[in-house]
């Protein structure tokens, strides 16, 4: 079945979408902002808004890319619509472990997840890339900016 380019780019442009939503109603209004100044520190909302960034970020490369190629695109609707719950159903899990396991450890195994399981990306080249990008989160947020990421109570 031949699908058109904007359902195709759907996935990119969902992204997207859950990113404009984090950032207009969802930081604002759920995660509180405290009332004394933090000397430069930054907030609470800080992850919670660079996450949101890179949805934006990433949903517009991946939708642009899949608007402006040239080969046709084919997609299968059950495949789509399952594709599409196994990440939703990924990132709930990974949302309610970081509390729990730390933002990297989970940040590693939703990666892998994601992208072998939903994308058919090889099991080694997942691998190393959810490792270099952890690697890289870590180096930039705790050595660099010296703000600590979330380890999780299992850790503490």
């Amino acid at each position: 079945m031949t699908g058109s380019r904007l359902a195709a780019a759907s996935g990119g442009l969902g992204a997207v979408a859950l990113g404009c939503l984090l950032l207009v109603y969802l930081i604002p209004v759920y995660v509180p902002a405290p009332p004394f100044d933090l000397g430069g520190a930054p907030g609470p909302q800080a992850f919670p808004r660079i996450i949101a960034w890179g949805f934006i970020i990433l949903g517009a490369m991946d939708a642009i890319a899949v608007l402006v190629a040239g080969e046709r695109v084919y997609w299968k609707k059950p495949e789509a619509i399952g594709r599409l719950l196994l990440v939703a159903a990924i990132l709930l899990a990974s949302l309610l472990a970081i509390p729990y396991l730390g933002m990297l450890p989970v940040g590693v195994v939703m990666m892998i997840a994601i992208t072998t399981l939903a994308s058919g990306q090889r099991l080694l080249t997942s691998v190393i890339t959810a490792v270099v990008f952890a690697l890289a989160v870590y180096v930039i947020f705790d050595l660099v900016a010296g703000i600590p990421v979330p380890s999780g109570s299992l850790w503490e």
